[in-house]
């Protein structure tokens, strides 16, 4: 089945034959095929080669994955902890009393 794919993807030749009558020779030329058919096929043959690369390289590609994941988890870390340390501008004594002092600061 992937031969006759394969023979149908690239093409057939001119079909070539002489009249009896006349000997003269003829070329039967097949249609061409649509562009997107070429397009879809140059696609497939791409993720074809993606797919080969990733099934030879996996043990490779597995520690880069993890570290990308790693980075990915450490910044988000950091900018959680930056919203949560954020300084006060301002801030003010509302109330004083012997045992306490509230204090109102504003971010």
């Amino acid at each position: 089945m992937f031969d006759n794919v394969k023979k149908w993807w690239k093409g057939t030749d001119a079909i070539r034959s002489q009249d009896q009558n006349t000997g003269q020779m003829k070329i039967i030329k097949p249609a061409k095929r649509p562009l997107i058919v070429n397009i879809i096929g140059n696609i497939s043959i791409v993720l074809k080669n993606i797919y080969i690369f990733f099934i030879k390289e996996w043990k490779a590609l597995i520690p880069i994955l993890f570290t990308i994941l790693n980075f990915i988890y450490a910044h988000s870390i950091d900018q959680s902890n930056k919203k949560n340390n954020e300084e006060y501008k301002r801030c003010e004594v509302q109330t004083e009393s012997n045992k306490s002092v509230i204090i109102k600061c504003l971010k």
